[in-house]
């Protein structure tokens, strides 16, 4: 009775399948224990494992059959996994389980008050173990019960902090007009003060040449063609940065190459801000101010380009001439080694194409030091727009030049491939012609345009003089805003001071030369440049024919 009502008490299942046992059954997750209580008159006595295996030793093994006599309780507890108990109740135990041992039968007789005790002890034993199971078991349900609670009640807290957080934003954006003022804590009070009423009430206009390199009516143009895209809304927790301001510590950092920690103490604002504004401005003028200062000429424009080129330097059908340009910048964190030039120093490559007025009309920037003219030119919208006839004019047949039709064409260095729309100089020999010297004197004369204008723009915007220190990703998007902003300069007539040339000169980098190799030419290319060389012979034939009647 006491055996039946513990394993009640433990949620076995109680069952008799034959006289003289009964067997309780219990199952925790994928496990199954199973209790059988053997109740034989003829046994005195209980075996466990090491009992059956003295025996063993002994030589009296058990032979399955009932002997002695007494009462006796016989208790074994093992586990099963669910689909081993399918196989039947009194089948085979799996790997590592113990069966149910036949007893010997004993043949003399023991105290009754012994065995009792002997028996008492082992099933209180086993009971105590299963009690202690279960015990276990349902603590570590009520455990996560319990975490998955405290869970919902953080998960809960959280969304209400978020509600709170909300309703309060939305409050003081109300009443935001109510405020009386706001203060920028981080902010330092004199700097302000500075940018307020120095820069912009005691500013000369050479003050404003020589921190921001344009006039202050050109300064506000700007600022005005970049609103759409720069302008920002306060909010309740601050009130957002000037556009003027953002765009005065963009232009500072590309008229100086200062560090970020200078403009940061000068301007009031914190680092990462002046990065910020540098970033968004130069990629707002490159977006904002690209289509109407730094485009493809039109046919008109092609046609004054041309007649300039004739008349100021003496190279006619000519529209634009070709250079490359070797910014200097810290190494790179990946692939460094393609960008080490032939001069031995880091750089990225930026190939500009100018008129007759040093005005950029085409750049690509952004290639490493190490490439080739040739290849950049090759990857680039100019090489498809001169090989496709793009310089010349659609609607209107090819101008003759020496008895021959001829589109317009630009000049370029040694670094380029002779094209038929791309003429360069002769390799110096002491076997020229006088064609081929003439041709090159006129040659070099002409290309002074594009080193002239690389000069001004490294001169105003010292940030392509000095080893750049800004990250890759940025360095061609401000390559292009310095192109773009010296067009602007030159259009609207800002001043250029001769002393900024003096800085550019002292350059300890210079810059690398590259030659093309000869296989690269175009035969058609050559028979251009024969015909120039027969006009310009004949040109200082006439002029010295001049010089002797005069």
């Amino acid at each position: 009775m006491l055996l039946r009502t513990l394993a009640e008490f433990l949620d076995f299942t109680v069952y008799l399948p034959e006289k003289g046992k009964w067997i309780a059954e219990s199952s925790y997750g994928s496990m199954m224990f199973r209790m059988i209580v053997i109740s034989h008159p003829e046994m005195t006595g209980c075996y466990d494992e090491s009992s059956r295996r003295e025996e063993e030793n002994s030589g009296a093994g058990s032979t399955g059959e009932e002997r002695g006599t007494g009462d006796c309780l016989g208790l074994k507890v093992f586990h099963h996994r669910t689909s081993e108990i399918q196989r039947g109740l009194m089948g085979p135990a799996p790997l590592g389980v113990e069966k149910l041992l036949p007893l010997e039968p004993i043949t003399e007789q023991k105290d009754p008050r012994m065995e009792n005790d002997e028996k008492m002890r082992s099933l209180m034993f086993t009971l105590t173990y299963m009690l202690m199971k279960r015990r276990r078991d349902l603590t570590s349900a009520e455990t996560r019960r319990r975490n998955e609670a405290q869970q919902r009640v953080r998960q809960r807290q959280y969304f209400l902090q978020r509600q709170k957080r909300t309703l309060m934003m939305l409050i003081a954006q109300s009443t935001r007009s109510v405020s009386v003022a706001r203060t920028r804590a981080w902010t330092n009070i004199e700097s302000t003060d500075w940018w307020e009423r120095v820069v912009m009430t005691e500013f000369q206009p050479s003050d404003w040449l020589e921190h921001f390199r344009m006039s202050r009516e050109t300064f506000f143009l700007l600022c005005g063609k970049l609103k759409p895209r720069l302008t920002r809304q306060d909010t309740c927790l601050r009130p957002a940065l000037p556009l003027e301001k953002r765009v005065a510590v963009a232009l500072w950092r590309l008229a100086s190459n200062v560090e970020y920690r200078t403009i940061s103490t000068l301007f009031g604002v914190g680092r990462s801000t002046v990065c910020k504004c540098v970033r968004e401005v130069c990629h707002a003028i490159a977006v904002m101010l690209r289509p109407l200062y730094l485009r493809t000429p039109s046919q008109q424009e092609l046609e004054d380009a041309a007649r300039l080129f004739s008349t100021r330097w003496g190279f006619p059908h000519c529209v634009g001439v070709l250079g490359s340009l070797h910014v200097p910048i810290i190494a790179p964190t990946g692939n460094a080694d393609s960008y080490w030039n032939s001069r031995g120093w880091l750089s990225v490559v930026t190939q500009g194409a100018v008129d007759g007025l040093g005005q950029f009309w085409d750049v690509c920037a952004g290639f490493p030091g190490g490439t080739e003219h040739a290849a950049i030119l090759q990857n680039s919208t100019l090489w498809a727009m001169g090989c496709e006839g793009g310089l010349s004019p659609h609607d209107q047949p090819l101008r003759n030049f020496m008895g021959k039709p001829l589109g317009y064409l630009m000049l370029g260095d040694a670094g380029y491939p002779l094209q038929r729309w791309l003429l360069k100089g002769y390799p110096e020999s002491e076997g020229l012609t006088p064609g081929q010297r003439a041709f090159n004197r006129r040659l070099e004369r002409a290309r002074s345009v594009v080193d002239d204008a690389f000069l001004r723009l490294r001169a105003r915007w010292q940030c392509l003089l000095k080893r750049n220190d800004c990250h890759m990703d940025v360095v061609p998007t401000m390559i292009l805003a310095c192109c773009i902003l010296h067009n602007v300069c030159e259009v609207h007539g800002d001043t250029f001071v001769d002393e900024w040339v003096q800085a550019v000169r002292q350059e300890d980098n210079p810059q690398p030369a590259d030659e093309a190799p000869a296989s690269g030419d175009n035969p058609a290319g050559e028979e251009v440049r024969a015909l120039y060389c027969e006009y310009f012979v004949q040109q200082e034939n006439q002029q010295n024919q001049q010089e002797q009647q005069n």
